[in-house]
């Protein structure tokens, strides 16, 4: 019996040493990030605690503060919360506030949820490389001190290592927002357009790979950017327009997209007619669609046709629309 009591004094003191050195190592790390610009981002925070012993090391951060060096933004929060069981460090749970704001140019925006949670695991090395990812956020809105507010019921984003793939830097990647309610001003926007503010359905399902695997490193730059986008199913489902794409792009290094996805749009008719309203295609632009796409469609309310990115620039079917976007992460 003494033997064994003094075996578990032992052990005892061997984990509680664990701990501790855990608990210093993080706080290191923490005292190492704070005022330093990480991948062109600003950290601060008024007070940095972990807790947790014996089987768990959480860490609160309060009066955090994130600003982007160039001053396009800075997003403040009362607190953020990371924890991981000590057993398992390279598995970590996040906790954001209900509460937050994000200032940009001409606007602060604050951002409430009834909860928002994300997870990470990494792999058990040095590089710590993302394994898996996700953050869920139940019940978002964002509200504008320019007097307007989205919402939604449901927001999710996660990735995980791509299936059949031995390649870290290719990721399944899955988008869904469920029951997006819109401000009015974005009917104004689209020139009165009659469409219900409620969005029911914005989801998508794509594998992308990266120049490089996601790492510790990325905080410090450069950021992984996309090199390939496989979009296996995206869909949008607002009121008499109904939208589904497939496809593959790959993004030259400049951030432009090159390659094609396959569109259909069911209630296209009323999709052209709001662009039109809206301003975003010229009357005899939209007539030369309109004529294009009647053709193609058939007479038919659904119309596929594909969406072309070639030489930095974007069209549907053969009509041009204009420059193709920059899909880089700054």
């Amino acid at each position: 019996m003494r033997k064994l009591t003094v075996l578990v004094i032992v052990l005892a003191a061997l984990w509680s040493g664990y701990w501790i050195v855990g608990k210093t190592a993080l706080q290191r790390g923490l005292a190492q990030i704070e005022g330093r610009a990480q991948a062109g981002l600003d950290l601060s925070w008024a007070e940095a605690e972990v807790h947790g012993y014996p089987n768990r090391f959480d860490t609160t951060l309060d009066g955090v503060r994130i600003a982007d060096s160039a001053g396009r933004w800075t997003w403040e929060a009362p607190f953020f919360q990371v924890m991981a069981l000590s057993y398992r460090p390279h598995h970590v749970i996040a906790v954001w506030p209900e509460t937050q704001r994000l200032i940009v140019p001409g606007q602060a925006l604050t951002l409430t949820s009834e909860r928002m949670r994300g997870s990470a695991v990494f792999e058990p090395e040095t590089d710590l490389t993302l394994n898996r990812a996700q953050l869920v956020v139940e019940a978002p809105r964002v509200t504008s001190d320019l007097d307007w507010t989205v919402s939604a019921d449901r927001a999710l984003l996660a990735a995980r290592p791509a299936m059949g793939q031995d390649d870290a830097r290719i990721r399944d990647v899955a988008l869904e927002i469920d029951a997006l309610s819109l401000p009015p001003q974005v009917t104004a926007l689209l020139g009165g357009a009659d469409l219900p503010r409620r969005v029911e359905t914005l989801s998508a399902d794509m594998q992308i790979t990266f120049d490089q695997p996601w790492t510790r490193h990325s905080l410090q730059g450069p950021t992984p950017q996309a090199q390939r986008i496989a979009l296996r199913d995206a869909s949008l489902e607002w009121g008499e327009v109904e939208i589904t794409g497939t496809g593959d792009i790959e993004i030259r290094d400049d951030g432009r997209p090159e390659g094609e996805l396959d569109l259909s749009a069911k209630g296209w008719r009323k999709l052209l007619d709001i662009a039109t309203q809206a301003g975003l295609l010229p009357a005899e632009q939209a007539r030369t669609i309109a004529s294009a796409a009647g053709f193609f469609a058939g007479g038919s309310e659904t119309l596929s046709l594909p969406l072309s990115f070639r030489d930095g620039r974007m069209f549907l079917g053969p009509v041009p629309l204009g420059p193709a976007p920059v899909l880089r992460v700054q």
